[in-house]
């Protein structure tokens, strides 16, 4: 008898299955992604692309519902605080900490159902870094 894999939480397969529709959907607007899931001390960050001359540093946010909340509004200045520095700290490991660079989120809501469609929109310059001054 073969040993049964472990199923990830469904709250985690769903916020996998966002991302990997948002990548689509970044790339279909012309993002160049660059990173996924990259983790640091103090964060992560979702996906790391770039548009023109930018870095944009992308928290992806999915939801099965937006009966009670947008999956953007779970992006508080807590979790901002948190992207910035892991975004901080990545231009520093890729040596181009002078280079211009954004927070975008995408929203991503995955009805249940086999024939509901997710809706995906990406919101640029969703927040300014919390640590410019």
């Amino acid at each position: 008898m073969k040993p049964r894999r472990s199923q990830k939480p469904p709250h985690l397969e769903l916020g996998r299955k966002g991302e990997r529709i948002a990548a689509r959907k970044l790339r279909r607007e012309g993002y160049r992604i660059i990173d996924r899931n990259v983790r640091f001390k103090f964060g992560e960050i979702d996906i790391v692309a770039q548009e023109g001359g930018d870095w944009v540093f992308i928290e992806v946010k999915t939801l099965s519902s937006i009966e009670f909340i947008v999956p953007e509004e779970q992006v508080r200045r807590e979790k901002q605080l948190r992207i910035a520095k892991s975004a901080q700290a990545y231009l520093r490991r890729q040596d181009c900490e002078g280079d211009p660079y954004r927070f975008d989120i995408v929203s991503v809501v995955v009805p249940s159902g086999w024939f509901k469609r997710p809706r995906t929109r990406i919101i640029r310059e969703a927040f300014p870094s919390p640590l410019r001054r």
